[in-house]
């Protein structure tokens, strides 16, 4: 499909918990080797520009918060939220960009 894999070396010394492959300059895929459960998907992740804290004082359920995680355009905070229909929503930002 011609996606380069990023941060190859950090998965294969298991640095990275998972293999990314680059799309294009916005957009990664991450490769992750799990049990099957049923769902074919972890998450689906959007950039935001605004607040984080504002949005985890909304009546949403957070699966899991991170200070600083790997994403398409780098490292920066994201908000792990579960959507109406169970699915897991990623909400990254970048701070340096």
């Amino acid at each position: 499909m011609g996606f380069e894999p990023e941060r190859y070396g950090e998965w294969l010394s298991g640095k990275a918990p998972f293999l990314s492959m680059r799309v294009n300059e916005l957009t990664v895929i991450d490769l992750l080797e799990t049990d099957r459960s049923g769902e074919n998907v972890d998450h689906i992740s959007f950039c935001i520009t605004g607040s984080l804290e504002d949005l985890a004082t909304e009546d949403v359920e957070i699966v899991r918060e991170f200070e600083s995680v790997y994403g398409a355009m780098g490292w920066g905070p994201a908000l792990y939220i579960r959507d109406p229909d169970g699915n897991v929503i990623e909400l990254k930002q970048y701070l340096d960009t």
